[in-house]
This record gives C-alpha cells, structure tokens and sequence, in this order.
C-alpha cells in the first residue's frame, strides 16, 4: 500500500522533484492554459495601468503577472513557468498593450527563475504543506528580480526622480507579493488536490 501511495505523490509531484519540474505533456498542457489565462487577464489589466498611469506603474499587471507565474512555479515547476511567463509579452508586444511591454520577457523570466530557487532550494515544501509566509518568501524572491529589472528603465527611459521610484518599488513590491501569496497559496492548493485526484 505505502508503495502505491509513492508512486501517487510522484506522479503528482514533478515540481519537488527537479528544479525544471514537470516536464510531462500533461504539466506542459497545463502550462499552455494557464499562460492563456494569463494572457486575457494581463490585457485587460495593463490596459487599466496604461490608463490610469501611462504604463509607467503598473499595479494590476504585477498582480496578474505575479499570482500566474508563481502559481505555475509552485504547481507545475520552471519550465512550465516559462511558458507561462513567457506567452504575455509576445502578445503585449504584437498588440501594443504598453510602453514597457518588451522589457516583460526579462522581468517575467526573472520572476520565474528567482521564484523557483526560493521555493526548490529554500522553502522546500510542497504548496500543499506551504503556509501563506513560504508562498509569501517566493512571491517576494520573484518580485525583487523583477522590480531591479525594471529599475534602469524608470531612471533613464522615463527619467523618475529617485523619490518618485522609490515609493513605486514599496508600492510594487507591495502589490506584488500581499495579495498575490494569498491566491497562490490557496488556488495551488486547490489545484494540487484536482492533481491527486485526476491522478
């Protein structure tokens, strides 16, 4: 019986196993859907920063982008991130969504690479065992990349002062990491669940 039990928690759990995590095509599938989902939520979300702040703050996009990408991260693993990560900024670029749109690659791949070795080498847990402080720590490990990424172009593309960068990388890093640990950490429980059952 406990050799049937391991076999169920391997064949749901890729993601503890490698850092690339689940490279199986059911995990690259899921992947693909997440990053659509992804990708209708963050056009309608970079839409709304553009209007409200000219794409130069952009509080819903970093929400969307995080609660996805880390969601792929600790379900899934980093080669499903990237896909994940990844499908956005093509069609942020193809439609124009905003003035950064192709510096998303870069912060979007950052965010991905840094949220998985917080959770693969530092937290260490499963999503299922994970409290809302883990998935904080990896939201926040995400984050930072992600914000230092976006640093050179606040300064010298849209010339901010410092003042005014330094309360949006509070406010980024805020709206990166509060709400977006909370989804994580409950919708990857949830999804985790679905895996266990599905098999």
């Amino acid at each position: 019986m406990s050799q049937v039990a391991d076999v169920e928690v391997k064949a749901v759990d890729h993601e503890q196993q490698s850092f690339w995590g689940n490279t199986t095509t059911v995990g690259l599938v899921s992947a693909v859907i997440m990053a659509v989902l992804m990708v209708v939520c963050l056009q309608i979300g970079e839409r709304i920063d553009t209007m409200l702040t000219g794409g130069v703050f952009i509080p819903f996009g970093i929400m969307i982008e995080k609660i996805f990408d880390v969601l792929a991260v600790v379900v899934y693993g980093f080669v499903a991130a990237l896909i994940v990560a990844n499908l956005n900024p093509i069609i942020s670029v193809a439609t124009a969504s905003g003035p950064m749109a192709p510096l998303w690659f870069f912060t979007n791949t950052g965010t991905v690479l840094a949220a998985r070795v917080v959770h693969y080498y530092i937290i260490k847990k499963d999503i299922r065992d994970q409290s809302y402080l883990d998935t904080f720590w990896i939201c926040l490990g995400g984050m930072i990349v992600d914000s230092t990424i976006m640093l050179p172009v606040q300064l010298w593309v849209f010339e901010l002062p410092l003042t005014t960068i330094a309360w949006m990388k509070v406010a980024e890093i805020a709206a990166g990491t509060i709400i977006p640990a909370f989804v994580v950490n409950r919708a990857g429980k949830a999804l985790k669940r679905m895996q266990l059952r599905t098999g």
